[in-house]
């Protein structure tokens, strides 16, 4: 006889079915434990931005207007510029000026800084995460400072101009929680159907005639299943006759 189950599309659509209940138990079990992961271990952040706009003087003509050729110039240097705002040339200026960020350094910084530019313009924008929306919103102004200097010196570029100021942000950015229990419902959902049909396959116990007539087998008889109070009445009736019996004996 082949050693592999092989089992149908009906038999699985059967199996879930007849087991929906312990699917869905696992399903509330992984939203229960994603949300109890997420309100009660992580930790919430917030974000604030701050918008900065560089042109590059050599690139303007007298009448202050920006030609195409300087678009381009300009558009290119932006790559030069979202490199150099994550480098501690930048960020350790940045660290100096926020006395709650004493103690940080600058590649825990630039872990936390995302900077982020339109392909068709100028502006770019700095962002940073904090445990504090005002620890955030402190750094992210001091970075946009930071990079203003610097690229002054370094760059020689100096019409550089903060747009937006960072502000301390209202509600927490992460974690996301509509996500994280939409993540823990999907994981208890597969758990639930794995364990479903892995219990099925490792299950080699006849549960009716059909699957005897599908293996080829010759059924001999069946048992019929008996509720509770048949059994317990059939206990006591045996347990009166032996009772019976030993008495007789005495006799």
């Amino acid at each position: 006889m082949n050693d592999t189950q092989e089992i149908s599309l009906i038999e699985i659509l059967n199996i879930l079915t007849a087991n929906i209940w312990k699917i869905i138990s696992t399903t509330v079990i992984g939203i229960v434990l994603a949300a109890l992961v997420t309100f009660f271990l992580m930790t919430p952040k917030y974000t604030s931005t701050t918008d900065i706009v560089v042109n590059n003087a050599a690139t303007a003509t007298t009448e202050n207007t920006i030609t195409q050729a300087g678009l381009q110039a300009n558009l290119t240097l932006l790559n030069t510029y979202q490199s150099l705002v994550s480098r501690p040339l930048v960020l350790d200026p940045a660290i100096a000026e926020v006395p709650e960020a004493e103690g940080m350094t600058a590649t825990e910084l630039a872990e936390n800084v995302t900077v982020s530019m339109d392909s068709d313009s100028l502006l770019f924008t700095i962002s940073v995460e904090n445990e504090s929306p005002y620890v955030a919103a402190n750094l992210a102004n001091a970075i946009a400072v930071s990079f203003s200097e610097v690229v002054q010196q370094v760059l020689q570029v100096e019409n550089v101009s903060i747009v937006t100021p960072a502000e301390p942000g209202q509600s927490p950015t992460s974690p996301n929680v509509i996500l994280n229990i939409i993540i823990g419902a999907l994981l208890g959902l597969i758990v639930g159907v794995v364990w479903q049909l892995v219990n099925a396959m490792l299950d080699n116990s006849v549960k009716s005639s059909d699957i005897v007539e599908e293996l080829g087998w010759t059924l001999l008889g069946s048992i019929p299943q008996m509720d509770k109070s048949k059994v317990d009445d059939t206990r006591f009736k045996g347990n009166a006759v032996k009772d019976g019996s030993r008495n007789r004996r005495r006799v």
